[in-house]
């Protein structure tokens, strides 16, 4: 009778130690989980960081200068215009520069948010492509709102176009470049915000001034 107590004991112990020891290892197993995402955050965040730094630079170094010579192929009679001589001296004008190699989605949602804006009175935007394909540009140009003036641009003479990110920039009356802002895909309401920063500032000024 005391050995099979002694045995159920022992049995009972062994069957605890493996509960325990599973339960040990599910511990390791999600505190290293945790740990692996808390270091993957870090990583985002110092990344995120420091592109935020190099972005407030980039525009700082571009502000109140004037719009380098921005050169665009017209697709259909070959003939080669200014950038300078497209945009409306008496406005503002809010410029969106892609390539394709660009990240699609951060084209994408800001596309969406030129769209939206371009309904408000007083709006003047110009998006400028780099498409290296004549067709794919006269496709995309064709697929856009008709209110969003659409160019094709190989090359922009400024830091910022080096990087393979899409950004904006507005071009005063004056033809000198303000409020340049490259976007993170990792927070898009920031580019929402500072769309609403630039209506403001710009457009809904112009048509108050108007009324």
């Amino acid at each position: 009778m005391k050995k099979t107590l002694i045995y159920l004991v022992i049995g009972l112990l062994i069957v605890v130690n493996i509960v325990l020891l599973f339960r040990l290892q599910k511990t390791k197993t999600l505190t290293e989980r945790v740990s692996d995402q808390y270091a993957k955050m870090s990583i985002e965040e110092v990344r995120n960081s420091t592109k935020l730094a190099r972005n407030m630079l980039l525009q700082h170094m571009a502000e109140n200068v004037t719009l380098p010579i921005v050169k665009s192929l017209n697709p259909y009679s070959g003939d080669t215009i200014l950038l300078s001589d497209i945009l409306k001296q008496e406005e503002n004008t809010l410029c969106f520069r892609i390539k394709e190699t660009h990240c699609d989605a951060c084209v994408q949602h800001g596309l969406r948010l030129l769209k939206q804006v371009s309904e408000e009175p007083g709006s003047n935007i110009v998006v400028l492509c780099g498409f290296m394909n004549t067709r794919q540009f006269v496709a995309f140009s064709k697929a856009q709102n008709k209110r969003l003036s659409v160019y094709n641009v190989t090359r922009i003479a400024w830091e910022v176009d080096e990087f393979d990110e899409p950004y904006f920039f507005v071009v005063s009356k004056d033809g000198k470049v303000h409020n340049l802002f490259v976007p993170l895909k990792e927070d898009e309401r920031l580019t929402e915000r500072y769309m609403h920063g630039v209506q403001q500032k710009y457009w809904e000024e112009k048509v108050n001034c108007n009324h």
